[in-house]
């Protein structure tokens, strides 16, 4: 009974660790300004309108961003020809040619500047970004939405199947591989590196391993995916995964309350894989639960709790940029 209970609490203290293997630190000076564009870039990719003219606060959060990035030569992709040929089918985009720019605020009303990419017969979607080759070789980026918890992003919560509805999974992480082929051949002068958020960190950690292709990867407040979809990942790889998150963020929370959902006692079985950055939101709070609830429309009940709980808030797509934007000292309007 004795050795029951120790190891009872084993599992409770490992529980409490966090969500990922290997150390952790903060980030230097110089690790910011790299993280972030990646960051900003995933937020991105979670949005289904961009730019919108139906609120002059929506336009003035996408322009400085989009500036930001146009400052480092990064430009979102747009146009279809910026697209491999085979993809355009699957390549989103709703506007009126030439009345819908970062320069040009004065657009029609509900016009959306989407392009988005959706990955055929899976509920992923994603947006690419390229970044000019100057002194540095240049860069493509396939920034993943994974904000909900999609069926592929939870399969890869999961040890790898071959049969039942997570067997798809395979044949959607292969269409993914195809797409990072062809933008290979389209830009074949550039690196590619794939950026993800929550769900889609799981996503990314999986094709970091399977696409030699795939340089860099980049997530932020991510789910550790099942160790059977990396199976025999070798350490140079491992090392080429980045993983930033929030200090008291859900996945590394620090709400013991055993009756709270996001309880640090209720974190997901499998942690992330490498090393990970820790960016603090001390002083930000309030700012950041003030945004969380003016972006996000939950019911007063869920609302509420959200905001009382916090971990979830500090887990929020908001709470990762704005928390970026704080330690860079960048005063961005929200």
């Amino acid at each position: 009974m004795r050795q029951k209970l120790l190891l009872f609490a084993l599992t409770l203290l490992l529980a409490a660790a966090g969500t990922f293997a290997g150390n952790t630190h903060r980030p230097t000076q110089e690790q910011l300004p790299e993280y972030y564009p990646y960051a900003l870039m995933s937020y991105l990719s979670e949005l289904d309108a961009v730019l919108s003219c139906d609120a002059v606060e929506s336009q003035l959060f996408s322009v400085f961003r989009l500036s930001y990035l146009g400052g480092r030569g990064i430009r979102m992709v747009v146009d279809e020809e910026d697209i491999p040929e085979n993809w355009r089918s699957h390549f989103a985009v709703t506007r009126q040619p030439g009345e819908l720019s970062t320069a040009n605020l004065d657009c029609p009303s509900n016009n959306q500047l989407v392009g988005q990419i959706a990955v055929p017969d899976s509920d992923i979607t994603a947006r690419v970004f390229v970044q000019a080759a100057t002194e540095l070789p240049g860069r493509v980026v396939l920034a993943f939405s994974g904000e909900q918890p999609a069926t592929t992003f939870q399969c890869l919560l999961s040890e790898p199947q071959v049969s039942g509805p997570c067997a798809l999974v395979r044949h959607q992480l292969q269409t993914i591989l195809d797409l990072v082929g062809d933008l290979k051949n389209q830009y074949p002068d550039h690196a590619i590196d794939i950026a993800g958020y929550s769900y889609s960190g799981a996503l990314v950690q999986a094709l970091m391993f399977a696409s030699p292709l795939v340089d860099q990867a980049y997530i932020f407040n991510s789910h550790g995916v099942h160790p059977g979809w990396l199976d025999g990942m070798t350490a140079e790889r491992l090392a080429s995964i980045h993983h930033i998150y929030i200090e008291g963020s859900y996945l590394h929370g620090r709400d013991n309350n055993p009756l709270n959902r996001y309880s640090r006692w209720r974190l997901p079985t499998h942690k992330v894989a490498g090393s990970a950055v820790a960016l603090s939101p001390e002083g930000l709070e309030p700012n950041l639960r003030q945004i969380y609830r003016l972006n996000h429309h939950d019911s007063w009940l869920d609302t509420l709790y959200n905001l009382m709980t916090e971990s979830w808030v500090l887990h929020s797509k908001e709470a990762v940029l704005r928390t970026f934007e704080a330690h860079l000292e960048l005063d961005f309007p929200w």
